[in-house]
């Protein structure tokens, strides 16, 4: 039995999974200690609309072997547009690690690995590292920081934190350059959990010609509405918080967000799957790291994306963003698809995944 420390942005408890909630859970189902620590949210961040109202803050929350604490400081990195708050809150972020309570993170005992996902954790590093030297520690790259739109001190804390890591990952192979090179740098794939998505369940869909949209990040609304318009034969099924139009139209229906186990039979059953991204700076390796487009492959599903996110699959057809007579011949060419030639052979169990992140 190991002991796992997780930091991340993404609370384990939410609808929506990320790559490290899977992880989390092979730990455990193996016989492993995990604690994960939530992070980027404030009292000042509600405040501002940017965080969600904790009902236990700052408390460690046991259930079995899983432990987890949300960290909510006074004040959290985020972006601010106020005058002269805006002046000194490069000062004031650059104090935010001094917040943390250090003495309780100390109650959970030792670690053997310790692993901090891309954003506000970055900034605990040096100090974790000086708690936990026998740690191993792992930076999980989920995103570049350029693509979330971080204040500037999360590039502060990055630049800081990197020498501390014994490995940094990478979902994409089109990020294995973005570190310095004397730093351990390693392509590790998102996975899929195999056992679910094998198990057959019953089709969720009334009628024929159903598209599918997962997630609301980079979310392009008129897009949709193109594809929606141009052929209302079909119905677009979108999925996610801030997945929804404007203006709604009869054949979009917006789930809303929604637990993944309620999705995934719409996966299953859907005929094409959609990743329609809006403009952004250095996404190329969205086309390897979207879990979105791992599942849509793993059910065999034709893909319409944007170009720079249609790389490596045969099945993603790509269009220029804003081009509404482009997208519309992606579309068409996935829909006309011969499914059966996808291949879901070289996308791996989050089993194999954890095994490939954690080992000695």
């Amino acid at each position: 039995m190991k002991k796992f420390l997780f930091i991340s942005g993404h609370d384990p408890d939410a609808e929506r999974k990320v790559d490290l909630h899977f992880m989390a859970q092979c730990l455990l189902e193996d016989g492993n200690d995990v604690s994960f620590i939530v992070v980027g949210s404030s009292f000042l961040g509600h405040a501002f609309g940017k965080s969600p109202l904790i009902s236990t803050p700052n408390t460690w929350i046991y259930s079995g072997r899983f432990s987890k604490l949300f960290w909510y400081p006074v004040f959290h990195p985020m972006k601010v547009k106020l005058g002269q708050f805006k002046d000194i809150s490069s000062f004031l972020f650059g104090i935010y690690p001094l917040l943390f309570p250090y003495k309780k993170l100390r109650d959970q005992g030792c670690f053997d690995y310790i692993l901090i996902e891309s954003g506000a954790g970055l900034a605990l590093v040096p100090k974790l590292k000086v708690l936990y030297p026998k740690a191993k520690f792992i930076y999980s790259v989920s995103d570049r920081l350029v693509r979330l739109h971080v204040p500037r001190i999360l590039y502060s804390f990055e630049k800081k934190a990197l020498p501390d890591f014994d490995m940094i990952r990478v979902p994409s192979p089109l990020m294995m350059k973005d570190f310095p090179r004397h730093s351990v740098v390693r392509y590790i794939p998102h996975g899929i959990d195999r056992k679910l998505f094998d198990a057959p369940l019953p089709n969720p869909f009334l009628s024929k010609n159903n598209a599918i949209s997962i997630g609301d990040s980079l979310f392009d609304a008129e897009a949709i509405k193109i594809l929606a318009t141009s052929y209302p034969e079909w119905s677009f099924h979108l999925f996610g918080e801030q997945a929804k139009l404007a203006h709604k139209l009869f054949n979009v229906i917006e789930h809303g967000e929604t637990r993944f186990e309620d999705i995934l039979p719409y996966i299953q059953h859907a005929d094409v799957g959609l990743a329609l991204y809006c403009e952004a700076p250095q996404a190329d390796y969205i086309s390897h790291s979207s879990l979105r487009m791992i599942q849509y492959s793993y059910c065999k599903l034709p893909i319409v994306t944007p170009h720079f996110s249609a790389h490596d699959r045969a099945h993603a057809f790509g269009y220029e963003i804003g081009n509404a007579q482009d997208l519309c011949q992606a579309f068409t060419c996935a829909k006309d698809y011969e499914r059966e030639s996808i291949s879901k052979d070289t996308i791996l169990d989050w089993t194999t995944i954890t095994q490939m992140m954690f080992h000695d």
